[in-house]
Protein backbone atom coordinates (compact mmCIF):
# COMPACT_ATOMS: atom_id res chain seq x y z
CA UNK A 1 0.00 0.00 0.00
CA UNK A 2 2.65 2.42 1.19
CA UNK A 3 4.98 1.81 -2.47
CA UNK A 4 1.44 2.18 -4.00
CA UNK A 5 0.51 5.62 -2.86
CA UNK A 6 4.42 6.44 -3.09
CA UNK A 7 4.03 5.66 -6.90
CA UNK A 8 1.08 7.60 -7.60
CA UNK A 9 2.60 10.68 -5.72
CA UNK A 10 5.48 10.51 -7.73
CA UNK A 11 3.01 9.98 -11.03
CA UNK A 12 1.13 13.03 -9.38
CA UNK A 13 4.24 15.21 -9.19
CA UNK A 14 5.61 14.53 -12.91
CA UNK A 15 2.12 15.47 -14.18
CA UNK A 16 1.90 18.59 -11.94
CA UNK A 17 5.37 19.51 -13.60
CA UNK A 18 4.91 18.25 -17.37
CA UNK A 19 1.73 21.01 -16.90
CA UNK A 20 4.15 23.86 -14.95
CA UNK A 21 6.47 23.36 -17.88
CA UNK A 22 4.10 23.55 -20.64
CA UNK A 23 1.97 26.70 -18.76
CA UNK A 24 5.66 28.19 -19.01
CA UNK A 25 6.98 27.60 -22.36
CA UNK A 26 3.03 28.52 -23.81
CA UNK A 27 3.71 31.70 -21.29
CA UNK A 28 6.94 32.00 -23.28
CA UNK A 29 5.53 31.45 -26.90
CA UNK A 30 3.06 34.51 -25.26
CA UNK A 31 5.85 37.02 -24.94
CA UNK A 32 8.15 36.75 -27.57
CA UNK A 33 4.58 36.83 -29.98
CA UNK A 34 4.55 40.12 -28.25
CA UNK A 35 7.48 40.88 -28.64
CA UNK A 36 7.77 41.62 -24.90
CA UNK A 37 10.51 39.03 -23.46
CA UNK A 38 11.73 39.21 -20.12
CA UNK A 39 15.41 36.69 -20.84
CA UNK A 40 16.06 37.23 -24.34
CA UNK A 41 16.17 39.67 -26.47
CA UNK A 42 13.32 41.69 -28.13
CA UNK A 43 12.39 41.06 -31.89
CA UNK A 44 14.46 37.47 -31.20
CA UNK A 45 13.62 35.19 -34.05
CA UNK A 46 11.02 32.62 -32.65
CA UNK A 47 12.02 29.06 -32.34
CA UNK A 48 12.38 26.30 -29.85
CA UNK A 49 15.46 27.34 -28.59
CA UNK A 50 14.24 31.10 -28.11
CA UNK A 51 11.10 29.71 -26.21
CA UNK A 52 13.50 27.32 -24.26
CA UNK A 53 15.70 29.71 -23.19
CA UNK A 54 12.74 32.60 -22.17
CA UNK A 55 11.17 29.58 -20.57
CA UNK A 56 14.18 28.90 -18.68
CA UNK A 57 14.11 25.42 -19.74
CA UNK A 58 16.53 22.88 -21.94
CA UNK A 59 15.88 23.30 -25.75
CA UNK A 60 15.42 19.47 -25.16
CA UNK A 61 12.34 19.30 -23.21
CA UNK A 62 10.47 20.51 -25.62
CA UNK A 63 11.71 18.29 -28.25
CA UNK A 64 11.40 15.03 -26.02
CA UNK A 65 8.27 15.67 -24.43
CA UNK A 66 5.79 19.26 -25.72
CA UNK A 67 5.23 18.75 -29.38
CA UNK A 68 2.04 20.31 -28.86
CA UNK A 69 4.69 23.55 -28.07
CA UNK A 70 6.71 22.92 -31.23
CA UNK A 71 3.62 22.97 -33.18
CA UNK A 72 2.65 26.15 -31.78
CA UNK A 73 6.54 27.45 -32.57
CA UNK A 74 6.33 26.83 -36.17
CA UNK A 75 2.68 28.13 -36.54
CA UNK A 76 4.11 31.39 -35.17
CA UNK A 77 7.60 31.13 -37.31
CA UNK A 78 5.84 30.75 -40.11
CA UNK A 79 3.20 33.48 -39.36
CA UNK A 80 5.70 35.62 -38.23
CA UNK A 81 7.65 34.77 -41.80
CA UNK A 82 4.71 35.80 -43.61
CA UNK A 83 4.23 38.72 -41.39
CA UNK A 84 7.92 40.18 -42.42
CA UNK A 85 7.90 40.69 -46.32
CA UNK A 86 4.45 42.79 -45.94
CA UNK A 87 7.04 44.79 -42.85
CA UNK A 88 9.69 45.22 -44.90
CA UNK A 89 7.41 46.48 -47.72
CA UNK A 90 5.60 48.74 -45.79
CA UNK A 91 8.82 49.91 -44.29
CA UNK A 92 10.42 50.16 -47.66
CA UNK A 93 7.63 52.59 -48.88
CA UNK A 94 8.13 54.80 -45.96
CA UNK A 95 11.39 54.96 -46.52
CA UNK A 96 11.23 55.90 -50.38
CA UNK A 97 8.64 58.79 -49.45
CA UNK A 98 11.26 60.37 -47.29
CA UNK A 99 13.90 60.21 -49.56
CA UNK A 100 11.71 61.56 -52.25
CA UNK A 101 10.91 64.18 -49.44
CA UNK A 102 14.64 64.83 -48.97
CA UNK A 103 15.12 65.00 -52.82
CA UNK A 104 12.86 67.64 -53.40
CA UNK A 105 14.17 69.37 -50.05
CA UNK A 106 17.81 69.10 -51.59
CA UNK A 107 16.75 70.16 -55.06
CA UNK A 108 15.29 73.20 -53.24
CA UNK A 109 18.57 74.12 -51.88
CA UNK A 110 20.34 73.66 -54.47
CA UNK A 111 18.38 75.64 -56.25
CA UNK A 112 18.41 78.04 -53.85
CA UNK A 113 22.07 78.00 -53.45
CA UNK A 114 22.52 78.66 -57.14
CA UNK A 115 20.42 81.99 -57.08
CA UNK A 116 22.80 82.92 -53.78
CA UNK A 117 25.95 82.23 -55.79
CA UNK A 118 24.63 84.80 -58.79
CA UNK A 119 23.66 87.17 -56.76
CA UNK A 120 27.07 86.84 -54.53
CA UNK A 121 29.00 87.11 -58.49
CA UNK A 122 27.20 90.47 -59.28
CA UNK A 123 27.68 91.76 -55.52
CA UNK A 124 31.39 91.09 -56.39
CA UNK A 125 31.03 92.17 -59.66
CA UNK A 126 29.92 95.71 -58.28
CA UNK A 127 32.21 95.68 -55.31
CA UNK A 128 35.26 95.02 -57.94
CA UNK A 129 33.90 98.09 -59.72
CA UNK A 130 33.51 100.67 -56.54
CA UNK A 131 37.20 99.26 -55.74
CA UNK A 132 38.21 100.32 -59.06
CA UNK A 133 36.69 103.45 -59.13
CA UNK A 134 37.94 104.24 -55.99
CA UNK A 135 41.56 103.90 -57.15
CA UNK A 136 40.97 105.84 -59.89
CA UNK A 137 39.98 108.46 -57.91
CA UNK A 138 42.96 107.83 -55.73
CA UNK A 139 45.11 108.53 -58.15
CA UNK A 140 42.92 111.51 -59.89
CA UNK A 141 43.48 113.23 -56.83
CA UNK A 142 47.01 112.38 -56.04
CA UNK A 143 47.99 113.55 -59.67
CA UNK A 144 45.81 116.68 -59.42
CA UNK A 145 47.56 117.69 -56.07
CA UNK A 146 51.19 116.91 -57.55
CA UNK A 147 49.99 119.32 -60.54
CA UNK A 148 48.94 121.86 -58.09
CA UNK A 149 52.55 121.51 -55.61
CA UNK A 150 54.48 122.25 -58.99
CA UNK A 151 52.21 125.04 -60.53
CA UNK A 152 52.83 126.89 -57.46
CA UNK A 153 56.75 126.45 -57.70
CA UNK A 154 56.45 127.89 -61.00
CA UNK A 155 53.86 130.95 -60.44
CA UNK A 156 53.21 131.53 -57.00
CA UNK A 157 50.15 132.32 -56.38
CA UNK A 158 48.92 135.45 -55.33
CA UNK A 159 46.07 136.15 -52.78
CA UNK A 160 42.92 137.91 -55.13
CA UNK A 161 41.95 141.75 -53.25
Amino acid sequence: MKGQAKAEGLIRHHSQSHQKTRDELNLALARLRNNNPRIVKRGTKITVTSVAQEAGVDPSTIYRFHESVRVEIRKASNAAAKKQPKENLDELQRMEQQAKEYRLTAEELQSQLHALAQQNYVLSQQLQEQKDFVTLRDKTIANLQERLKSAEKVVPLRPVD
